[in-house]
């Protein structure tokens, strides 16, 4: 299992949530607050410790 960051777009703060292997886009998930996420595209934040993804909430 991999830990990703999400930042979720119109919300202020970023979750954690990890995944079996690296997600492709479009990819769908549910995150532990219970709600749908659909994985936009990557990002690149050099000074993360963990890969970032951009979402939506679905």
């Amino acid at each position: 299992m991999i830990k990703y960051n999400v930042i979720v777009e119109g919300q202020t703060e970023a979750l954690v949530h990890e995944f079996d292997g690296e997600p492709q886009i479009n990819l769908t998930f549910t995150g532990d607050d219970g709600r749908a996420y659909r994985v936009s595209s990557r990002a690149h934040d050099e000074d993360a410790s963990e890969p970032t993804l951009h979402a939506v909430a679905i």
